[in-house]
This record gives structure tokens, sequence and C-alpha cells, in this order.
């Protein structure tokens, strides 16, 4: 339009703004010059739509490329903890359990190294390690009271604690450390069991901002698998150093897993069961010629069998999730089982 003396042309150019345009005289602005400016205001509207319809396709399309890279790299971590598991059923010993967690961890992709540390009289001490020379850890020096590292903070809190960026940390020997190794991330996973703390998980990452929510979700899970096999492995022993007792039961409750499954024509040995802390229980089984398909039928009438995945399919290794009894609910051989701290036994 054109307004006021002298005259001035202002023109829209959709939700980008308008054009204003003052000029010395009216005669300025006639039908021609108008249209003409109306035509580039035009161009210039299209071009802009245009262009933030590209910045948005660019915003969105790297939004999916990281969404898919963070779901890649959390189905890799998931396999790896699988693995971690398959390692901490079949190890006898609690060092096997704990250098067999930093091998499989520190053989990973994600991860540069790992190590699991025992509070020591206030002290954290490697106990195990992989992927890093034992001269390193040599020089570490962790007090759980006053260190600020994610491992003091982890075996002070019993949480999981994360150093994301420590290129960048206001430590300089920290600093140091992770130029000299090559990490830039670190995530201190407590390993703990009915209220027993065996000390803490310390995993090493290469990028910063390695650990998201979902990874952190899966190493705390792993970190109480690893407190339950350390803590079932104190208990056997302890059994073990004096003399070991062996009690068969005979159950004839149709309604109890195990019995279900055999109902079914599937033979199976256990393997370990492992308490979670939302109250649900992950039992691990061989099940020799069951195939994953089969093993998916089976539990599928069996109530408190929530899930089942096969952990090694050439061994016949299942993981099956139990659900805790209801209110009013029964409660069978598993509840009693977990209440009491057995359950490790194979």
């Amino acid at each position: 339009m054109v307004d006021g003396d002298p005259a001035t042309a202002v023109i829209p150019i959709g939700t980008h703004g308008t054009l204003v345009v003052p000029a010395d005289r009216t005669a300025a602005f006639d039908g021609e010059t108008l249209s003409l400016a109306r035509l580039l205001c035009d161009d210039a509207e299209a071009a802009l739509d245009r262009t933030e319809r590209e910045a948005t396709l660019r915003e969105q399309g790297e939004t999916l490329r990281q969404a898919n890279e963070e779901l890649g790299r959390l189905t890799h971590v998931t396999d790896i903890m699988r693995s971690v598991t398959q390692a901490i059923v079949r190890a006898d010993s609690r060092e096997g359990i704990t250098s067999t967690v930093c091998e499989q961890l520190a053989a990973a992709d994600p991860y540069r190294f790992a190590w699991i540390g025992e509070v020591v009289d206030g002290e954290i001490e490697p106990e195990a390690w992989s992927g890093i020379p034992e001269s390193y850890l040599g020089e570490l020096d962790v007090s759980v009271e006053a260190d600020d590292s994610a491992a003091a903070r982890s075996a002070r809190t019993g949480e999981l604690a994360v150093d994301r960026a420590l290129l960048e940390d206001r430590d300089a020997d920290r600093r140091t450390d992770a130029l000299s190794w090559n990490y830039q991330s670190v995530a201190a996973v407590p390993l703990a069991h009915r209220g027993r703390r065996y000390g803490v998980l310390c995993v090493y990452a290469d990028r910063a901002d390695a650990f998201g929510e979902r990874e952190r979700a899966v190493l705390c899970e792993l970190g109480e698998t690893i407190g339950y096999a350390l803590d079932a492995m104190e208990t056997r022993n302890a059994v073990a150093s004096d003399g070991v007792t062996e009690l068969r039961l005979r159950i004839r409750d149709p309604e109890f897993a195990p019995q279900r499954l055999a109902d079914e024509g599937c033979r199976i040995e256990h393997r370990g069961l492992v308490p979670r802390s939302d109250g649900t229980s992950r039992w691990f089984v061989t099940a020799a010629g069951v195939t994953p398909e089969r093993m998916d039928e089976l539990v599928a009438g069996v109530d408190r069998i929530e899930t089942a995945r096969s952990i090694v399919e050439a061994d016949a290794l299942y993981e099956l999730t139990i659900r805790p009894p209801t209110r009013g609910e029964k409660p069978c051989l598993f509840d009693e089982t977990v209440e009491h701290g057995g359950g490790s036994d194979r």
C-alpha cells in the first residue's frame, strides 16, 4: 500500500516481515512500480520459505541422526551387557567375576578401559582392571570422603556418578590424565546387594557425554547383577567352609513356574536368580533343545514370568524375568529364595 506524504510503500513478505520503501513524492509509486515491488516481495517470500524449510529439514535430519546413533550405541551396549552377564553367571570366584567384567567392557568398542575398586579404610583400591596399565592405577589416590571424582561420589552415595567432560575439568591432574590416556568421560557404578557394598565399577569412554540416560540405566542394572553375584559368591564360600548340604525338594504345585515349564516338556537347569531393585528377579536357566521361539511360547502361559530372552543360543542359556507377587497372591519358592539370599547355586 502507499501511505503518507511523502509517500511510503509498505508491502508484506509473508510471515517474514514487510518491505517499507519511503519516496520523495507520491508519483514515485505508480502501478507498474508497485507491481514490480510486489513481485520482488513474492520472490523473496518464496526464497525465505524455502530456506526455512531446508533449515527445518536439516534440524530434523540431525535429530534423527543423533537418535539413530544413540539407538545404535544402546543396542551395542545392551549386547555387551548380555555378554558380561553370561560371563558372571559362569564365574566361580570373586576374582573371576571382577576380572571378567573389566575384560568384557574394555574390549567393547564404546569404551576405553574399565576397573573395579574395593573400599578399604576409606580408600578405593583397584582390584581388577583391563585396557589400562597397572602403573596408571597405582598412581590413583581416591579418598571416598575427600575426593570429588566419579568413583568417590559413587562409593560415597551408593548411586551411579558420571563425569561428562574431563578435558574441561577444573582439576588439572584429571585433565592431564584424560588427555594422556585418551578418554573424556567416565561412569562409576556402585556394586551392592542387600545393603552391602562391594565396591565401584568405573568405565571410561573416549568422547564427552558418552553415557546417556538409557545407557546409565543399563549400567545400573549391570551393577546390581555384579553386586548380587559377589554377595552370592560370599555366601557360597561361607557355606562351603563349613561343609555343603544338598537339599532336594519335590514340588507339586502346578502353578510353580518351573513345574509349569516341566509340564510343557521343557527340561531346565537353574543357573542363577538375581533380584532387581524394582522387585522383579532375573532367573537364568539352561534349557537344552529349546529354541528361543519355543521358549517364548512356553513362558507365555506362565503367569509369574514376564519375559524371556536368549543369552547364548548355542549353550541354551536364557534369562527369564520373574515379577513379584501381587497383593493377595500366593508367594512361591522364588520369593522365599530371594528373601533369604539364595538362588545363585548351580
